[in-house]
Parts: structure tokens; C-alpha cells; sequence
């Protein structure tokens, strides 16, 4: 006993770490964080600022961003965390079910969708941190960025511009190319407050760095984009429809109210029935950043 006390006392320190390591864990469902992915960091105040750039495809790649669907919401029977197969053109027993509760009408089940599990629309692509004030050890990194639909927009915006006063440019060529100025600010939407990039512009056109050799260096360190796209990161329907059942109880009484059984349904039973049931009026199930009412960053800290 002795001896396990003072053991407790000389690696108090260590100790330390595991809990903290730990409760980053819980804090993103019990996944550990992707250290290849950058992300801004705000103030308290919610505002934050960067500057990257965008780089070319990877080698071998042909496309400089991938894109992809998300689940990552707590259900009455605990948190789900998959990619969802309607990225790579798959069927989505999670969406699935979104969908057959829509289908209801019932306008609080359809609240609880919209508000907790609807997919979350996400973008891959390479960046160079050029600016990161808030951690000044990016600086001159590469990491994969993932950005939703608002920032995408700004990029498409550059590609295929509204006037004709307005010279094209492509975000991604590492000549002519142009830096990000990211500046995002919380703002209110109703009585919900969300993250907003808004305000990100590009700077005029310049080169990643002065000599192709140094540029060179720079393409070396990108990560690959399409592993996020690869049939083996995304769960069967099957399985992920036993991760549905499991997440929000369909054989007992929902948070959303309603009582569901698909036990061992065949699939196509399951697409029929949708078929038949969802109207087509229904809203789409996609959720940009900078519009869900309930950011996911809230919902996983709703039990601090």
C-alpha cells in the first residue's frame, strides 16, 4: 500500500497528462484529434484571424479538395461519429432514418433533426499556414483544412467570378494563386449564435514562395485527399443501421418521441417505404457551418 501511495505521489505529474488527455477525448466523442488538421482558434469574444494558402492536388491526386458528409451528434442512446456513404454515392442508413422522421410532420421530431443529426457538409484540401497569430508554431506548416460550405463559396467565387470587371483566379495554383485572409466572428442568428467566416477575403495573386525548388518543398508535405473518399473509411448500411438503433433507441421511446422498430428490415424495404413516405418538399439534410442553428462545438459541451 505503501508503495502504491508513493507511486501516486512521484507520477502525480503524469498522471496529470492521462486525465487531460483523456478529457479531450470525451470533448470529441472519444476520438483523438487529427493533428494533421489546422484549425483557427478564436478569442474569447469568438473572433479570430489567419492568413493560408491553398495548395495544388497531392501527388497523384487530380482534384485539390475532397467532399465530404458527417454524422457526429449525441442520440437519447449515446454519440455517433461516421462518415456518411452519400459521399462516395452510398446509401446512409443514418440519413435514412433523418428522412423517415421528416416524414412524420410531426414538427418537433422535425426540430430535433434539424437541430442534432442532420449530416454536416465538410471540405478537405492542403493549405500552407502563412499567419496563424494564435499559434505562431504553424506557421509555415502544411496541414489539411477542413471548411464548410461558406468558405468553398468564397473559393468558387474567385473561380467563376460575378463580374466582368473581375479577373478569374484558381485559390489552388501555387504561381498564381492568392493567400486567404481568414477572419471568422460569432455572431446570432434568432437566439442561436453561430461561427461565421463572412468576412475572409483573398489577397492579390502571389506566388507561394520566390523559387520553384522552395515551392516543390512546400507540394512534398501534402497529405492525401482522396483516403477521406476511400469505400474503406465509411460503414456498411447494414451497420451503420445497427449504429442508428443503438444511438436513438428505435426500439424504445426516442428523445424525439417516437417509438421505431427496424430491427432486421431489409434494405429495400426500408428505401421503398422512404420512398413512399417523404415528400418532396421535405429541406435538405445538408448543414454549412456558418447556417446550423446549433453548432456542433455546443452540442458536445450541452453537459458542461
Amino acid at each position: 500500500m505503501a508503495d502504491a501511495f508513493a507511486s501516486l505521489k512521484k507520477n502525480r505529474n503524469s498522471l496529470k497528462d492521462k486525465i487531460l488527455k483523456e478529457t479531450d477525448k470525451l470533448k470529441s466523442g472519444g476520438h483523438e484529434a487529427d493533428s494533421r488538421i489546422w484549425k483557427p482558434t478564436a478569442d474569447s469574444a469568438g473572433n479570430g484571424t489567419a492568413t493560408i494558402r491553398f495548395l495544388a492536388p497531392p501527388e497523384g491526386e487530380d482534384v485539390p479538395f475532397v467532399r465530404v458528409f458527417e454524422h457526429g451528434f449525441k442520440g437519447p442512446g449515446g454519440w455517433l461519429f461516421e462518415n456518411c456513404p452519400t459521399s462516395i454515392k452510398g446509401d446512409c442508413a443514418v440519413c435514412d432514418h433523418n428522412s423517415e422522421v421528416w416524414a412524420t410532420e410531426d414538427k418537433s421530431k422535425q426540430q430535433w433533426i434539424r437541430d442534432n443529426s442532420k449530416r454536416k457538409l465538410n471540405y478537405y484540401a492542403n493549405i500552407l499556414v502563412v499567419s496563424d497569430p494564435a499559434n505562431s508554431a504553424n506557421n509555415g506548416k502544411v496541414f489539411l483544412y477542413k471548411f464548410g460550405q461558406s468558405i468553398f463559396d468564397k473559393i468558387n467565387g474567385q473561380l467563376n467570378p460575378k463580374f466582368e470587371d473581375q479577373d478569374a483566379l484558381n485559390p489552388f495554383d501555387m504561381w498564381e494563386g492568392a493567400n486567404l485572409r481568414l477572419r471568422m466572428r460569432d455572431d446570432i442568428k434568432g437566439t442561436a449564435k453561430f461561427r461565421t467566416y463572412a468576412d475572409s477575403q483573398f489577397d492579390t495573386p502571389t506566388a507561394v514562395a520566390d523559387e520553384d525548388e522552395d515551392i516543390k518543398a512546400v507540394w512534398d508535405q501534402c497529405y492525401s485527399l482522396q483516403a477521406f473518399i476511400d469505400p474503406s473509411q465509411y460503414k456498411s448500411y447494414d451497420d451503420l443501421q445497427k449504429e442508428v438503433i443503438r444511438v436513438f433507441k428505435l426500439n424504445e421511446d426516442s428523445s424525439t418521441g417516437e417509438k421505431v422498430t427496424m430491427d432486421d428490415e431489409p434494405k429495400e424495404q426500408v428505401e421503398h417505404s422512404l420512398k413512399e413516405k417523404v415528400s418532396r418538399e421535405a429541406p435538405s439534410l445538408d448543414v454549412d457551418e456558418d447556417d446550423d442553428l446549433k453548432s456542433f462545438a455546443a452540442l458536445m459541451n450541452e453537459d458542461d
